[in-house]
């Protein structure tokens, strides 16, 4: 596909100049250059059009990406589309584990020949379409065959299969197609007939600084904590407490890259329209929350594990949520949402020793919920502050105790780190696991204030 010559001997040039490797800047490119091709996507008139512009642009930009490589969005879309084209809605299983076992395939493969490298290749691109290639088999179920949906999944929902060319244009539009975030169907046609107002401009600049200063605090933080300390044996021969608040820093800097693609991508899909939520019912003004996929301050604040997966890669958890959650009883389907979530992201032993323990320690962290909050909130103002305060600092310090490992990926990396700090995270779990486990502290149905005497009692039910 065509490359003009004068884009490849700049990006040539800029790598020799800055150090970056080239396939990096190919891909900042593309994410800044979403701005504009979303205003233009926005002026095109006809809705037909509309669809093929995505598709045209969507696979050059996947071409001057990855290469040939892009070839794999267009044949796992073509294997879904058509199997829900001839065998209806009932597909929707096949088209789940086929897109799942294409990306597991992808993940394979990349570990086998760029094992631990940051090379970019398709997967990411495969990432976000698998989303939407698992998630339209059940949007069409929930138009079609399913008799109780949920008011969200009828909100989603499809009564027919789209065209060929509108699905196409859905899975290769160009503001997102280069990192995502992903978005229902019904999202992009709204857009593409022109359903929503044009008015967001400004938001979407302010988005996109919010993801540049993010760029900067990860490239200078990272100049005095890599992540590739953690490995160094220097580094892992000091007293264990510093190890685990330079882990803790280690950690905080490194989110400020997935920060800063995050926003760089709503900015760009709310440049291309995406994210349109109506207006505020108080003040009159158009909402653009959409495509927030990362609400930074909520997750460095969150106060639980299940607050902190609310606040990051929203989109992803909404997916989740719409796909596992939501249609499978509980208590099992938190934890298949995680093992999901562990084999969407690949095979690395880094990531299930991050997902399986926040998946325990969110169940952990709800019964909690249920009885050492309600107590807390009896006792006073101060005392919840208290409690606050401490959830805030417990939950900091596991969850990026878990984190190093999906920041390392590697077993004996992520071993070796631990051993130095004697595994403490993971014995405060375990014991918090065991002992809310037995039941000694039973769930508070309902407390009961009594006004006149300034005394609160716990009734339980």
């Amino acid at each position: 596909m065509f490359i003009p010559n004068f884009l490849k001997t700049g990006l040539y040039q800029l790598h020799q100049t800055v150090g970056v490797p080239e396939d990096q800047l190919r891909f900042l490119l593309c994410v800044l250059a979403a701005y504009p091709i979303g205003l233009l996507f926005r002026s095109i008139p006809g809705t037909t059009t509309k669809h093929l512009f995505c598709v045209i642009t969507g696979i050059w930009i996947g071409n001057f990406l990855v290469s040939y490589q892009w070839i794999h969005t267009l044949i796992g879309s073509l294997v879904v589309y058509f199997a829900l084209l001839f065998f209806g809605p009932k597909a929707r299983y096949f088209t789940l584990v086929f897109a799942m076992t294409y990306i597991g395939c992808l993940h394979i493969y990349r570990q086998w020949t760029d094992y631990l490298g940051w090379t970019f290749d398709v997967t990411m691109q495969m990432m976000i379409v698998i989303q939407k290639l698992t998630i339209i088999g059940f949007n069409y179920y929930d138009g079609t065959d399913n008799k109780k949906p949920t008011e969200d999944q009828k909100q989603h929902a499809l009564k027919q299969l789209p065209g060929v060319i509108e699905f196409l244009g859905w899975i290769y539009m160009p503001t997102n197609f280069a990192m995502g975030p992903m978005f229902e169907f019904v999202e992009y046609l709204k857009v593409a007939r022109g359903e929503v107002p044009k008015s967001n401009i400004l938001q979407a600049l302010k988005v996109l600084l919010v993801s540049l200063i993010c760029l900067g605090i990860n490239q200078v933080g990272s100049l005095y904590y890599p992540v590739d300390l953690m490995r160094q044996d220097e580094f892992l021969n000091q007293n264990p407490i510093t190890i685990y608040f330079s882990c803790l820093l280690i950690a905080f800097v490194a989110r400020f890259k997935y920060y800063f693609g995050f926003k760089v991508a709503e900015g760009a899909a709310l440049m291309g329209g995406l994210g349109y939520t109506g207006k505020d019912e108080t003040t009159k003004q158009e909402k653009w929350d959409g495509m927030n996929n990362m609400d930074i301050l909520a997750f460095e604040m969150s106060q639980s594990f299940r607050d902190s997966s609310l606040a990051w890669n929203k989109k992803t958890s909404l997916w989740l949520r719409r796909l596992v959650y939501d249609r499978l009883p509980a208590p099992y389907n938190l934890q298949v949402v995680y093992l999901f979530s562990a084999i969407w992201h690949g095979f690395y032993p880094g990531y299930y020793m991050f997902f399986f323990p926040i998946g325990i320690l969110s169940g952990v962290n709800r019964t909690i919920h249920n009885t050492l909050r309600p107590r807390a909130i009896a006792m006073g103002s101060t005392v919840k502050q208290i409690y606050d305060v401490l959830g805030w600092f417990t939950t900091l310090a596991l969850r990026d105790y878990y984190i190093l490992s999906f920041c390392l990926l590697e077993f004996s990396a992520s071993m070796r780190l631990y051993a130095s700090v004697y595994y403490c995270g993971h014995v405060v779990s375990l014991f918090a696991w065991v002992f809310f486990s037995l039941g000694i502290l039973k769930p508070v149905r309902k407390i009961v204030t009594i006004t006149e005497t300034t005394k609160t009692f716990i009734k339980q039910e």
